[in-house]
């Protein structure tokens, strides 16, 4: 982590982020307290994300269920990503957890969180979400049955309360 720049440490928080808000309120809220993410306890919020992370993963070997929902901000973050050369993979997850985030409470705590880190998270603009979905099209994610082309999407209503939803798009 020292031989790391201050956007790289961040861009991997923002995947600790989307694990927390899955399947543990306890690790969001501890990065959500502090007001420097320098002063995170990093191997603690890391080696509990490996390991909420190892559980999706040993209950779900083949990737068939429950894994799908490590998937949360994934959908649209490829798209981000395609659209944009200068952001990061997590960055982008960032801001598509935003957009599939129910619960405007925990919105609102994300955003407070990104502040704090000095993300700029202009790209989650509603006026872009079609165009992202354009794009999402040609996802290998997309299952086309009787051509109409259909993705999961991964919702959450509150922490560790995630749907899949399947949409036409």
């Amino acid at each position: 982590l020292k031989s790391l720049d201050n956007r790289q440490i961040r861009n991997g928080l923002f995947e600790v982020i989307k694990v927390a808000l899955i399947s543990s309120k306890n690790l969001f809220e501890l990065i959500e307290k502090v007001n420097n993410f320098n002063d995170l306890d990093f191997n603690k919020i890391i080696k509990e994300a490996i390991e909420i992370k190892n559980d999706f993963v040993m209950k779900d070997y083949y990737d068939e269920n429950e894994r799908h929902l490590l998937n949360f901000g994934h959908t649209i973050a490829h798209a981000i990503e395609k659209t944009n050369n200068d952001i990061l993979h997590g960055e982008a997850v960032a801001i598509g957890m935003l957009y599939f985030t129910c619960n405007e409470d925990i919105k609102n705590r994300l955003f407070k969180i990104y502040d704090k880190l000095d993300f700029d998270y202009k790209l989650y603009d509603n006026n872009l979400f079609d165009k992202y979905i354009d794009i999402i099209k040609n996802d290998k994610k997309c299952k086309t049955i009787n051509n109409k082309t259909y993705i999961d999407i991964v919702i959450l209503e509150d922490f560790k309360k995630v749907r899949i939803e399947t949409r036409e798009i």
